[in-house]
């Protein structure tokens, strides 16, 4: 990476040990972090907001595992593909950091746990909750274990590595649930978020192979969306469908073509066929995944429903295009392969 690139990197880890360095307890980041010269009206609500361990600042303590999920792909994919010698320093942060996290979840029984040792609201990554698996939450907290095991040189800690992987390995599937057809988004796409960290930091075969066994069932279930994250996923453990591949590239590629607010019609879906069963909330869906460029949004649109055909109140009639998801699609996209590089694809 260039000088910038490298600048940029460290600007953005910089920011993420400031969430961590503000809850004083190593491996727990807070939720967002607000300096007190402008925290007036922001951070009166002492049941979500305290002051921070490094004065200066507040910050939000009711973390959960959907940041956490996001939070750990980034740190891997620092961990192990800033492999240049100009970049030695931010990879070794990456790897402290996921260390650290790893200890944390490990001291805490696989809770994320506040500054007073309660549990926050959204922070149990148990891997069974009254006998039943939750693959979710496997998926999320075996990526910090694994890269516990690689990054850390301590015996003791990759011994308790491997003990956590071995408990939590049996609970990986299923991935996601749905019922009659309805599934939630947000928790497919934290499960996807941990299957694509385990496919960067994961050396050994065997684990490699468990992990594909549980893609496979995964990316079934979301054939036809053209879903360019899950997509890359897919490839980097070696799996994939042409046809798939096809979809997701006319994604991106429509949705390159600009993050502008677009006006959203009452009447834009009418024609469209319906599916006979509603989603959640009752909301009117599609029987094919709609086209990433005209499904309503105001979120990540790897976790925006493709068949949901509400117009979204939310945006205020109109749609957003988040850039960070079609970015990490993108050029995760460029490092499994699928997708050419400029000069390639001239």
């Amino acid at each position: 990476p260039t000088a910038v690139v490298i600048d940029r990197i460290d600007r953005v880890l910089s920011g993420l040990e400031l969430l961590e360095s503000v809850t004083g307890v190593p491996g727990l980041v807070g939720r967002c972090v607000v300096p007190d010269e402008v925290s007036d009206g922001i951070t009166d609500k002492p049941e979500v907001w305290r002051s921070a361990a490094v004065p200066g600042y507040h910050y939000r303590f009711d973390v959960s595992k959907d940041q956490y999920s996001g939070l750990v792909f980034g740190l891997v994919a620092g961990a192990v593909l800033l492999d240049g010698s100009d970049t030695i320093a931010l990879r070794q942060r990456c790897r402290e950091f996921l260390v650290r996290c790893a200890r944390h979840l490990d001291a805490g029984d696989l809770r994320i746990r506040q500054r007073d040792g309660r549990v926050v609201r959204f922070g149990d990554l148990r891997g069974r909750i009254l006998g039943v698996p939750i693959g979710v939450h496997a998926a999320i907290a075996l990526p910090m274990f694994r890269a516990w095991a690689r990054f850390s040189e301590s015996r003791t800690d990759r011994r308790r590595a491997a003990i956590r992987t071995e408990e939590l390995i049996g609970d990986l599937e299923p991935l996601h649930v749905e019922l009659f057809g309805i599934r939630k988004y947000s928790n497919a796409l934290m499960g996807a978020a941990g299957m694509a960290s385990l496919s960067i930091v994961e050396t050994d075969p065997a684990w490699r192979r468990v992990y594909r066994r549980a893609f496979v069932e995964f990316i079934r279930d979301f054939a036809g969306e053209g879903n360019a994250f899950f997509h890359s996923i897919a490839r980097n453990l070696d799996l994939g469908d042409g046809e798939e591949e096809e979809r997701c590239m006319r994604n991106l590629w429509h949705a390159r073509l600009g993050f502008e607010f677009i006006e959203v019609s009452e009447d834009r879906f009418d024609g469209v066929p319906r599916r006979w069963i509603p989603g959640r909330r009752w909301q009117r869906r599609s029987a094919e995944a709609l086209p990433l460029a005209v499904r309503p949004q105001s979120t990540f649109c790897w976790r925006t429903d493709p068949y949901d055909l509400r117009r979204d109140d939310g945006a205020a009639g109109e749609l957003i295009a988040s850039g960070a998801d079609l970015f990490c699609a993108y050029w995760f996209g460029r490092y499994t392969g699928w997708i050419p590089g400029p000069s390639e694809s001239q």
